[in-house]
């Protein structure tokens, strides 16, 4: 029943967070998520891709050359 419990608070958790980082960037103008390479619409999305929840689909663009964004905490070109 503890395990239960634990898991239900984790997820809760981790709710709650998603929910505080959306809020943040819901706080940002047009101008500022477009200098980002991001529009309103993908927030969502890019957070997903972020966590490891979606597939990668956006590029970044790095000395020159594209590549794709990697998850948080992974660097890019890692192996």
């Amino acid at each position: 029943m503890a395990m239960i419990l634990i898991a239900l608070l984790q997820r809760w958790r981790a709710a709650r967070e998603r929910e505080m980082e959306r809020r943040e960037w819901r706080l940002l103008d047009d101008r500022t998520l477009r200098d980002l390479g991001l529009s309103r619409g993908e927030l969502d999305s890019w957070a997903a891709e972020e966590r490891g929840l979606a597939p990668v689909t956006r590029r970044r663009v790095r000395a020159g050359a594209l590549a794709p964004c990697a998850p948080a905490g992974v660097r890019a070109g890692a192996h």
